[in-house]
This record gives structure tokens, sequence and C-alpha cells, in this order.
């Protein structure tokens, strides 16, 4: 009886060593996942930052050109006639207001980051 108890006992014993080699596995299975993942994210992050900032100096360099024209064309109105100087009014409204569009626009990406 006693070497039945005894063998019962190493069994127990062994199935633990086991069970908790097996946890200790799985364990640092998880652990090496997430610092891959963290790694991922972070190079995610970094894509989104530059792709933010290419996109940022696009809009700016928009704006630019859009005032040039707007420019060009208030230069251009005062010496037409009413007709042209209304079409000119138009064109010059448009560009005004695709400027405010991409400066909203920029602010509130800015106020996000």
């Amino acid at each position: 009886m006693k070497k039945t108890l005894l063998i019962i006992i190493i069994l127990i014993g062994a199935a633990n060593v086991t069970v908790f080699g097996q946890q200790n596995k799985n364990v640092a299975k998880a652990q090496k996942e997430n610092q891959e993942n963290q790694k991922k994210l972070t190079e995610s992050e970094k894509k989104a930052f530059d792709e933010f900032q290419k996109n940022q100096k696009e809009c700016e360099k928009k704006i630019a050109e859009n005032d040039k024209k707007i420019a060009r064309l208030k230069s251009k109105e005062s010496n037409k006639s009413s007709n042209e100087k209304a079409e000119y009014e138009v064109e010059i409204i448009a560009l005004e207001h695709k400027n405010d569009e991409l400066k909203k626009q920029m602010e509130g990406y800015n106020s996000k980051r």
C-alpha cells in the first residue's frame, strides 16, 4: 500500500512539473508575441506619422499655389471689364474657399496629434 501511495505521489508530482513547465513555455511564447506586436505597432505609428507629414507638406504647397493664383487673378481683375471681373471674382472665391478648407483640415489633423 505504501508503494502504491508513493507511486501515486510521484506521478502527481511529475504531472504538476509537466503542467507548470508547459505554462512557463506558454507565458514565454505570449511575451515574445507581445514584444513582436509592440514592434509592429511602433513601425505602423512611424509610417502613419511619415504619411501625415507628407500630406501636410502637400497641403501647404497647394495652399501656397492657390495664394499665388489668387494674387495673379486679383492683379488681372483690375484691368478687365465688369463681366470678366465677375468671372475672376468667382475663381478667386473658389480658390479662397479651397484654401480655407485645406487650412481647416490641417488644423483638425494638428489638433488630433
